[in-house]
């Protein structure tokens, strides 16, 4: 009985002091002195009959092993951190133009129709009528006889008497769903032309927007 309540006291030590030491260098050398004391004072002094010679083994293999734990988590190396990529200008300038233009295009459109909701009241007709050619595989050109004229520049910048082709678009005359959009600047060459490709049977209106005549609208095709 006596041997077990030892081993008992002894493992209960172990395990308290262990988990304490393995935080903290200090406790474990507090252990080295509990070792030593309790080998050093006289069996009188001691409040349990422990053997003292077990308890001193188990105090100083507790205060190594908490000492060197710590030491060894300590030198553990760390995963190396995964660098996040760095966006530079030309990803942004391309996410926007990949993400946001299309997008943008159809608001324009939108709210330049909102100004100028009827078609075809404003301008010269042969300047303005829309244009179709078909090709055998879906193909689709949209032009239109309209000079491209950005007035005068100064710096580089618009700044007086432009005259040109905004925006060219395909329309679903079902829905009003817009198949295909083309925004362009006073710079761009003239004809203006939209070209692209519609599936066979679908049912198309071209329609375009002059800065300084505003809607006008095409004749419905089929692909």
């Amino acid at each position: 009985n006596s041997f077990l309540l030892d081993i008992l006291l002894i493992a209960a030590a172990h395990v308290s002091v262990v988990a304490m030491a393995r935080s903290s260098r200090l406790l474990a050398s507090l252990l080295i002195l509990a070792a030593l004391w309790s080998a050093a004072i006289p069996a009188r002094w001691c409040f349990l009959p422990i053997n003292r010679e077990l308890l001193v083994a188990v105090q100083l293999t507790a205060a190594v092993m908490g000492g060197i734990t710590p030491a060894a988590i300590a030198k553990t190396p760390e995963k190396p951190k995964v660098a996040l990529p760095v966006i530079t200008k030309a990803d942004e300038a391309e996410i926007f133009a990949s993400t946001t233009r299309s997008r943008s295009i159809l608001k324009e459109i939108v709210s330049s129709v909102s100004i100028d909701p009827v078609p075809n009241d404003s301008g010269s007709f042969e300047k303005h009528t829309p244009q179709i050619k078909l090709t055998n595989d879906g193909g689709v050109v949209f032009t239109v006889n309209h000079p491209m004229d950005p007035g005068l520049e100064i710096d580089g910048e618009v700044e007086v008497g432009a005259h040109y082709i905004e925006y060219m678009w395909f329309e679903d005359p079902a829905n009003g769903r817009i198949l295909g959009a083309k925004a362009f600047e006073p710079t761009d060459p003239a004809p203006p032309t939209l070209a692209t490709f519609l599936p066979k049977g679908v049912k198309a209106v071209p329609y375009l927007y002059c800065n300084l005549h505003g809607l006008w609208k095409g004749k419905e095709f089929t692909v």
